[in-house]
């Protein structure tokens, strides 16, 4: 798949790379379990994803497949999630039982979490009618190789484990 098929996301794209994810994780079984009821899951799952990885489009790190099959927010070194963003959406659109047990998940995703600058991929879908051909690898390969090739370190943990495998062959 070809580099120049990716495109950097700007502001006027925002809407659609939200979309995008949503459509990539609605099947997702912690999203699911997190927002159950469907028109629940697609108001606030947008909102999710802009407070978790909305601020690389804004420093220019977010990536669109072609015709918007895909989308990689990757937050550069010293770019976190907008955490007053992301405590809101939780508060908002999550029953108490999930909520306590997604802030809890979240305060052990971060004690594992690299304390040295890094660039980080808070999220990576692909809408489904694409998947299985290659776009999340050629979005995850992009900025892999790149970290790779200036020393930088990088957290892509949320990353599939197929994807991966498939980016570095």
């Amino acid at each position: 798949m070809a580099d120049t098929l990716i495109h950097t996301a700007t502001a006027a794209d925002a809407e659609r790379c939200f979309a995008v994810l949503a459509l990539a994780f609605c099947s997702d079984p912690p999203c699911r379990w997190t927002w159950p009821d469907p028109q629940q899951y697609l108001e606030a799952f947008p909102r999710f994803a802009r407070a978790f990885g909305g601020s690389a489009i804004e420093h220019g790190a977010a990536n669109y497949y072609e015709a918007f099959s895909g989308v990689a927010l990757w937050l550069p070194p010293g770019v976190t999630p907008d955490e007053a963003a992301l405590v809101s959406v939780l508060q908002d659109t999550v029953g108490a039982a999930q909520r306590d047990e997604l802030f809890s998940m979240f305060e052990q995703m971060n004690a594992f979490h690299p304390r040295e600058a890094h660039w980080h991929l808070p999220l990576i879908g692909v809408d489904p009618a694409h998947q299985g051909k290659g776009v999340g690898a050629a979005l995850l390969r992009r900025v892999l190789d790149a970290c790779d090739d200036a020393g930088v370190p990088r957290s892509d943990k949320c990353a599939k484990r197929s994807v991966i495998r498939a980016a570095r062959v």
